[in-house]
């Protein structure tokens, strides 16, 4: 998997905990380069978006006019390897620091005209909550975990998934990575106001997915799971009625 870095001596390292936490750019052999944190675990999420591509098993279906939402850019690890594939690509990310990684992305990929960045936490309702800012960034949340290190505690405005995406006519993929707060978007009350507007999700649980499950199902979705990765992935049959058209 190294091959594939041009800096591929310090992105081993970093992989085996030698290095301390520092901010690092990642130099890829695709032509782009991503600002992040050494010693954490965002080498191992270069890894698993850039090389396993655990988002995306329907690449080989995407095209230009697929608009991809990202819920939970980090520090737009994800962000970038989709921008590259499609026209627009909307991210919700409400850690300040990671957004500015983020936007730091976006310049020197010069991929920030494809794509609109809001900075807060993506929920069900309106308002402002306490947001929790891990010690590795990646594993910030709304929801306070037991075994996540928690340097501080922030507000952050809420931002309701139906709001986000009501100008969209249709989300061809919908890829999830917020540590937690998964679980209340998809209960019945809150899945029902933006659910039918998604074709595909790539989702990262962080719990047990039967309530998810439920609730895709529920919604028709056709649902997979990978549960030795902790991954998510479902479609809903209109896809197939749009492509028989």
């Amino acid at each position: 998997m190294f091959s594939e870095y041009k800096n591929w001596h310090v992105a081993l390292f970093d992989r085996f905990n030698i290095l301390s936490k520092q901010p690092l750019v990642y130099r890829l052999r695709s032509g782009f380069d991503l600002l992040v944190y050494a010693g954490t675990y965002d080498v191992q999420v270069i890894n698993e978006i850039w090389i396993d591509e655990i988002y995306t098993p329907w690449k080989n279906d995407v095209n230009n006019n697929w608009v991809i939402v990202d819920l939970g850019g980090h520090c737009g690890i994800f962000t970038v390897y989709a921008a590259r594939l499609v026209n627009h690509v909307y991210v919700v990310e409400a850690n300040p620091e990671a957004t500015s990684f983020l936007k730091v992305n976006l310049t020197i990929n010069k991929l920030t005209d494809k794509v609109s960045l809001l900075q807060g936490a993506i929920a069900c309702n309106e308002g402002t909550a306490d947001f929790y800012i891990a010690a590795d960034a990646g594993m910030s949340s709304l929801v306070k975990r037991k075994l996540v290190g928690i340097k501080k505690i922030i507000k952050t405005p809420k931002i309701p998934i139906s709001e986000m995406i009501r100008d969209i006519p249709i989300v061809n993929l919908l890829k999830i990575d917020i540590e937690g707060g998964e679980f209340k978007l998809f209960t019945k009350e809150c899945a029902e106001k933006w659910i039918t507007k998604v074709e595909r999700i790539a989702m990262e649980y962080h719990g047990n997915p039967a309530d998810l499950y439920a609730t895709l199902k529920y919604h028709n979705f056709r649902t997979i799971l990978w549960p030795e990765r902790n991954m998510l992935y479902a479609e809903h049959p209109s896809i197939w009625e749009r492509e028989i058209k």
